[in-house]
This record gives C-alpha cells, structure tokens and sequence, in this order.
C-alpha cells in the first residue's frame, strides 16, 4: 500500500534543502542561452510572459509587440493572449538563479540585482554627455573619447595628471581636481 513507502533518505535530504557536502543549495548560474528572450535576446530576470503554446518573452518585448492591435507571437506566429500571461513559476525559478553581467564584466548576482548592476557596470553603453554629439561607448571608454580631437572645443584639457572625473548618468560630467 502507499501508506508504507518511505522517503529515502537522498529524498530526504533534497526535501529539506540539504545537498551532500553541505546544508546549503548552492546558487546555479544560469545558462544565458536558456533564459534569454528570443526577441531582444536579454536575460529574463523580471516578469516573463508567454503566448498559448508556451514561447516565453521579456515584459519589454511584450510591450513593443502588443502596440499592434494584431500582436503575434515572434515564434510561433500564433495571436498573443490579450490579457497577458504571465509565466510566475518560470519567474520563481529565475528569482533563485545566479545571472552574469550581460556585457561580460564577470559580475554575477541573483535576478533580482541584475537591473542595479547594468546601471552601474563599467561596460554598459552610455552616450556623449556633450550635447551636439550621440556617439555611445561603455562608460569606461567614455574619457578617451571625450579627450579625442572630435571634443577639443569642448572638454577643458588640464595638465595634471591627478584630475578626477566622475559621471553621473542623471546630471552630466563632473571635474574635480
């Protein structure tokens, strides 16, 4: 009968969370291919929502592909679900999931600091704080392209080499030295 069947003590371990080795699970990291939206191909870290065969997309994407009353699936062509569904189980899943820096800095942190970390990582992509020019570069390149030839009207070049510049993404460039 049911009623007599034992946990094995393996099932018992995995039921209480412990792992041989230790008494804590250890994070996974996440397989970028696996938990990247198909559309804009970014990790899926916040909420994730599917079409009625099951292909998952980014709440961005889901934004841009229901702006048309006639919104489509990009995988399967099928008509999106209008209320959206949501995928919560997928986004408990990726909520315990260890996520690298998309931009290869070797940051990893959980699904939940990924937004903070891309706002704050040496390698995103930012845009010239001067006004008449859009080139864009990660913020570390940022200085060699505001002290290059392209910027010598605009940028103040000072001979000591102890100047400290600092970059604020919200109010612009700061100098103090």
């Amino acid at each position: 009968p049911i009623s007599s069947i034992q946990p094995s003590a393996n099932m018992s371990k995995r039921a209480s969370g412990e792992q041989s080795g230790g008494n804590k699970r250890r994070q996974k990291l996440a397989d970028s291919e696996d938990w990247d939206c198909p559309i804009c191909s970014v990790s899926l870290t916040g909420r994730i929502f599917q079409c009625t065969q099951g292909h998952h997309l980014c709440e961005e994407c889901l934004g841009k592909i229901t702006g048309n009353r006639h919104a489509k699936c990009p995988s399967c062509n099928d008509p999106m679900p209008s209320p959206p569904i949501r995928v919560l189980a997928l986004e408990k899943l990726a909520s315990k999931l260890t996520f690298a820096c998309p931009w290869e800095c070797g940051y990893k942190c959980l699904a939940a600091d990924v937004e903070k970390h891309k706002a704050e990582c040496s390698l995103r992509a930012i845009t010239c704080p001067v006004g008449s020019c859009s080139h864009k570069c990660t913020a570390t390149e940022m200085l060699k392209h505001l002290a290059s030839r392209a910027h010598a009207d605009h940028c103040l070049h000072l001979p000591s080499p102890r100047v400290t510049f600092s970059w604020d993404s919200g109010d612009g460039f700061y100098c103090d030295g």
